[in-house]
């Protein structure tokens, strides 16, 4: 259900439960988004990097605990589905298995197999397909993204892994040695090209590699993060095949936006766009609640919503709260918020920490003023936390980019 407000309906809010239940109640609305279910459906051969590729997209490290496990067998998907959620949203990510040429295999040569395969694993249900393979596509994979395409209406991505091992073999190697990686990259494209016999654009080479962050620190592993891969290009595209022309509705591709970790630049970009939309909401709040005549309500209620957004961004961008904001009361979580954002980001932030706190103390002194002091006070309160809010998503993308470069910094987090 989606939560539609008054500006009345605020006022009752605030005057029953006091600034805890605004910011309560404010934070379900933005939260709507995590009830919205995206389907995604990681489709290949057992042995193709399926289950790797998930644990990236779900912003998992090599080492981690949790599902679907690597290189055990364990989790090997070659009769029926598989799903792995991200905890806390509506997003899943669905290991299916391949299609062959056997009825063992999953057959998916006629019409009839393709239905059956279709209905058998629901994939009139699915949001967006990825399909995944290491050595060579497949005829019958051919066939299933012309399925996806042709018959379902849906978006797919190809996705071909283990490039980094296909790049140490010798020929591949004597070839990026005569001409150069674009090349290499260049070639294995067009041969996927060529059994689609289509110029589908959105194939991706990725590594399924790990690698220690420093020689001196061997046991902190992370997935290859190379620009000579395109794991960042992968997301930016489904990021727009969900939200341009014939994609997912709105709702589903902010919700896909909002649930996926900092898992590479284009994530990260995305996120912090997502999220300086909903700042405005925030700020609109914080406008209300200026309006009213009552001294240090709309400070208080300021003060939370920018601890509150601090929270909740850092936690959006896999950082560390306590590392950026500590403990203690509003004032000092605040004053620590600034010098740590201006040590950062310098002038810019000083402003607009210095503007925040100072008009703040100018609004309650307007308070006083009749009607005027109000609308006064709800401009000030809306353009200071606007602009206070939109400062923090800066510095919070920043600082994921930042890791992203040099994952060194991050590893105690």
């Amino acid at each position: 259900e989606n939560l539609k407000l008054t500006e009345d309906d605020w006022r009752t809010i605030l005057k029953n439960g006091g600034v805890a239940a605004v910011l309560k109640k404010k934070q379900e609305v933005d939260d709507q988004w995590q009830k919205q279910p995206v389907l995604i459906a990681v489709v290949g051969r057992t042995g193709g990097g399926k289950s790797t590729l998930i644990r990236r997209l779900l912003d998992m490290q090599p080492d981690d605990d949790g599902e679907p496990l690597i290189g055990s067998g364990n989790d090997s998907c070659t009769s029926e589905s598989k799903e792995y959620p991200k905890s806390g949203t509506g997003l899943v990510y669905i290991d299916v298995p391949g299609v062959g040429s056997t009825e063992k295999d999953h057959a998916f040569t006629t019409p009839v197999e393709q239905k059956n395969y279709s209905a058998r694993f629901k994939l009139q249900n699915i949001d967006y397909f990825l399909l995944v393979f290491a050595d060579k596509l497949q005829d019958h994979e051919a066939r299933l993204i012309r399925f996806i395409t042709d018959e379902l209406k849906k978006s797919v991505s190809v996705i071909q892994t283990k490039v980094d091992a296909k790049r140490r073999e010798h020929a591949t190697r004597k070839l990026e040695q005569k001409y150069d990686l674009k090349y290499v990259k260049d070639k294995f494209r067009r041969e996927i090209q060529e059994i689609l016999d289509t110029d589908l654009k959105n194939i991706f080479l990725l590594s399924n590699d790990a690698c220690s962050i420093t020689p001196d620190n061997p046991n902190y592993w992370i997935y290859d993060r190379s620009p000579d891969y395109e794991f960042n290009d992968l997301m930016d595209r489904i990021q727009k095949d969900m939200l341009g022309k014939g994609g997912l509705t709105a709702e589903k591709g902010k919700a896909f936006i909002l649930a996926t970790g900092a898992v590479c630049e284009s994530a990260v970009r995305a996120k912090a766009n997502a999220l300086r939309n909903q700042s405005w909401g925030w700020g609109t709040l914080s406008g209300v609640i200026g309006t009213i005549p009552i001294p240090g309500v709309s400070l208080t209620c300021d003060a939370a919503i920018v601890v509150n957004g601090a929270t909740n961004y850092c936690n959006a961008f896999g950082l560390s709260p306590l590392r950026y904001i500590g403990e203690g009361t509003s004032t000092e979580k605040i004053k620590r918020l600034g010098n740590t954002m201006i040590a950062s980001m310098g002038s810019r932030a000083a402003i607009i920490f210095g503007l925040f706190v100072g008009l703040n103390t100018v609004e309650e002194n307007v308070k006083v003023v009749p009607v005027i002091g109000s609308v006064a006070g709800s401009l000030i309160s809306f353009t200071t936390t606007c602009q206070m809010l939109r400062l923090l998503i800066d510095f919070c993308e920043g600082e994921a980019l930042a890791f992203l470069q040099n994952p060194q910094t991050n590893s105690s987090n």
